[in-house]
């Protein structure tokens, strides 16, 4: 017995709630919007692409991005419109290039990132980026998101700033929260450190991670630092003689803001080199530096505190910005200025996982079943894998008709691969001016 309409939208109305929902797989973790798919209930063609970008992942529709844009040109091409195609993904659910990522080789920027590459994440230990997102700008007028942090104890005078497109996910309260959802008052996890003199967890900006002399958290605990290192001491006594003697300084009738400059200006000048120069911007790093790191990270003394959102604006782009992405294994996230950032959906570069499939495969064939299309369109390499099996390759097969249970299969290469590579724009043509033809055979089979 063939269901109505209204029992169609209903039961669809219930599984778009539950995919808003999954949790099924770490993508969740990432998104502004689960994407369930869109369109007519009594389709005769549905596309299935691999997943939501970012515009997608904004709005919580599909292909409303550029690749959307291009598939809806190419639509015209087979005689058809938009609203009388169903689209859903087989996977449902980005910064500048001078943001700062935490290496195992110290500050490095994004755009100088590569795969492969060891990154700090929350757990405070090194691991690999796995891919990175090919470059992609973020149109003028584009929602994005300023925020501001500074120290709990209020140190930090000069608070961290980044800014990031509204999707992007932060530790806040040990949950990742994306940006847009981030008030004023929320404590974020950044990294900081352990003072060599008393032990405690402090705050260190970014900035200043790699070119401090000494790990302390307080002038106290970093004066104490100096006097109980012996040739610092010497240092300081030569030094000041040698002052003295050159008519540059003097040994009384400082003023408390004389000795506290001439205090950080001697200290910085006679403790160079104690620890290495490793500042930011530095292109070759010592390997005993690295290797420092390495074991610091193995000793899991690599410290974590919470820092105080003191700003947030919401403002739109005024001119174009390129966008960068990466995406790290296992802990699936990095340290960006210092803030903890979590991963990103899976980029459409990156295929996405067998595990990521098979958590929304219900999903698909429950789609499926309700829309019962005469023709699916496979939009790339993990929708034809997905459907019609490992052994295909989209590269072999695009364009052609494959029968399975009763429904007509067609594979393509995915929009957004020809918007980043034009040798498939004419191939992708050809094939929507087969579909066509393809679907005038199926529906002449209904009469």
């Amino acid at each position: 017995m063939s269901m109505t309409m209204q029992e169609k939208q209903q039961l669809m109305q219930e599984l778009n709630a539950e995919i808003r929902q999954c949790t099924k797989c770490p993508l969740h973790r990432g998104r502004t919007h689960a994407v369930p798919g869109e369109g007519p209930l009594n389709a005769k063609v549905m596309f299935i692409g691999e997943g939501p970008g970012a515009m997608e992942d904004r709005t919580g529709r599909p292909f409303v991005g550029p690749a959307g844009q291009f598939l809806n040109e190419l639509l015209a091409l087979a005689g058809l419109k938009r609203e009388e195609v169903f689209i859903t993904n087989t996977v449902k659910c980005f910064i500048s290039p001078h943001v700062l990522i935490y290496t195992v080789g110290g500050y490095k920027p994004i755009k100088d990132v590569q795969v492969g590459d060891l990154v700090l994440t929350h757990k405070g230990r090194f691991r690999q980026v796995v891919y990175v997102r090919p470059h992609e700008t973020l149109p003028k007028g584009s929602e994005v998101v300023q925020l501001a942090a500074r120290s709990l104890d209020g140190t930090n005078t000069h608070p961290l700033q980044v800014t990031v497109t509204p999707e992007h996910p932060f530790l806040v309260s040990g949950q990742w929260k994306p940006a847009r959802a981030i008030q004023v008052g929320d404590r974020m996890r950044a990294l900081g450190d352990r003072c060599e003199v008393c032990g405690r967890t402090y705050f260190v900006r970014y900035d200043r991670y790699e070119c401090r002399t000494c790990r302390t958290c307080s002038p106290r605990c970093h004066n104490s630092r100096v006097d109980r290192h012996p040739e610092t001491r010497g240092k300081a006594r030569h030094t000041m003689r040698e002052l003295v003697r050159a008519g540059e300084g003097k040994l009384q009738n400082l003023t408390s803001a004389e000795r506290h400059r001439r205090r950080v200006a001697l200290t910085a000048d006679i403790t160079k080199g104690l620890r290495g120069d490793n500042c930011i911007g530095c292109e070759e790093e010592a390997w005993e530096v690295i290797l420092e790191r390495l074991l610091k990270n193995h000793a899991g003394e690599y410290a974590f505190v919470d820092v105080e959102v003191i700003k947030v604006e919401h403002r739109q782009t005024r001119h174009t910005f390129p966008l960068y992405n990466i995406g790290v294994e296992e802990d699936e996230s990095y340290v960006v200025f210092g803030l903890v950032s979590h991963n990103c959906r899976p980029p459409e570069n990156r295929t996405p996982t067998t595990d990521e499939i098979a958590a929304c495969n219900d999903y698909l064939v429950a789609q499926i079943a309700l829309v019962q299309p005469k023709v699916i369109c496979l939009l790339g390499s993990p929708a034809l894998k997905t459907m019609l099996g490992a052994e295909y390759q989209i590269s072999k097969v695009h364009g052609q008709a494959f029968e399975k249970e009763g429904m007509t299969f067609v594979p393509m290469f995915h929009p957004a691969a020809a918007l980043h590579q034009d040798r498939y724009k004419m191939p992708l043509r050809e094939d929507f001016v087969k579909l066509k033809g393809i679907l005038a055979r199926e529906l002449s089979r209904e009469t």
